[in-house]
């Protein structure tokens, strides 16, 4: 296989580490704000938790986008498969949500973008790591 260090479309490796150290931060700041028993509605209602989760999407993409320390045509092969998977997770839950909800005698709601956004990046990081550990067996 090839090598594609230093070619290739992706943020470096260590943006993997400044993913997981911002959604780290974010986790531990919301935490430390509940047990200080922090009055959120002094803040216009959700705005903790819209700022929350978009610093936590943006650490989910840097995770997703990020390139391994050394990168050939079979990790890049298995990081497309990964997204394609994602996509398509995420088309199917938009199909199957209406539909539960009519199941279930709810009103039909729509699902929040960065929630959407929030599960498929976190579909496509695991389903990477579990097709690459699959795969170095």
């Amino acid at each position: 296989m090839k090598k594609t260090e230093g070619k290739g479309v992706g943020f470096p490796n260590y943006f993997k580490k400044i993913g997981m150290i911002l959604i780290a931060v974010v986790i531990i700041v919301i935490l430390i704000l509940k047990g200080l028993h922090y009055n959120f509605n002094t803040i216009p209602k959700g705005n903790i938790k819209i700022i929350a989760m978009t610093l936590i999407n943006i650490g989910l993409a840097f995770i997703a986008l990020a390139k391994d320390k050394i990168e050939d045509e079979m990790y890049v092969y298995l990081k497309l498969k990964s997204f394609y998977s994602a996509f398509f997770f995420g088309i199917i839950f938009t199909i199957i949500y209406p539909i539960l909800d009519i199941v279930t005698n709810d009103d039909i709601q729509q699902i929040p973008a960065q929630q959407l956004v929030t599960m498929m990046l976190f579909s496509q990081i695991t389903t990477y790591f579990l097709l690459k550990r699959s795969e170095n067996k």
